[in-house]
């Protein structure tokens, strides 16, 4: 259980981490695309939208794992689901051929996709040995720790997706 409390804070931070670059990227290719007076295309907007969407799945499956809830096991199903539906439907057929790849790159990010797999594993073991647990068996203590991190995790999704002002 220690180590899948490790890789739980791994995939948060690392959720977070990854959605806030995305964002960043996002809104210095529209401060360019607003410079150079063209037009971002509708599959590089939208693969920015769904790889931020990914990464914060991801992430609040680290937030669920952390407290051992059996949410986490969906959350990552779901995370796992998206991430393949990216990398062997969306990207080969739509993105790719608009903005290709670095092939080195992909490779990277296909491995950290089988690490998020593995991790998945991992929650279903955990959930068929019982040690995930459903949100009505938390303490009153552990609730409320809970409730609080899901509000900062919704701050922090909200802030994420706030128009930023060019000044």
């Amino acid at each position: 259980m220690p180590l899948l409390y490790l890789a739980a804070a791994f995939y948060l931070l690392t959720g977070l981490y990854a959605a806030r670059l995305l964002m960043r990227y996002e809104s210095l290719d529209v401060a360019l695309d607003l410079i150079e007076g063209k037009q971002r295309p509708f599959w590089s907007r939208y693969q920015t939208a769904y790889l931020t969407a990914g990464s914060l799945v991801i992430a609040l499956s680290g937030l669920f794992s952390l407290f051992r809830l059996d949410l986490a096991l969906y959350a990552a199903l779901f995370a796992v689901a998206q991430q393949a539906a990216y990398f062997y439907y969306l990207a080969p057929r739509h993105m790719d051929p608009h903005d290709p790849p670095d092939p080195k790159g992909r490779r990277s990010s296909q491995n950290a996709y089988l690490g998020f797999c593995v991790f998945a594993l991992a929650l279903a073991w955990a959930f068929w040995a019982h040690h995930l647990r459903p949100v009505t068996a938390l303490s009153p203590i552990e609730m409320m720790l809970a409730g609080g991190c899901g509000l900062a995790w919704i701050g922090y999704v909200v802030w994420l997706f706030l128009p930023r002002r060019w000044v």
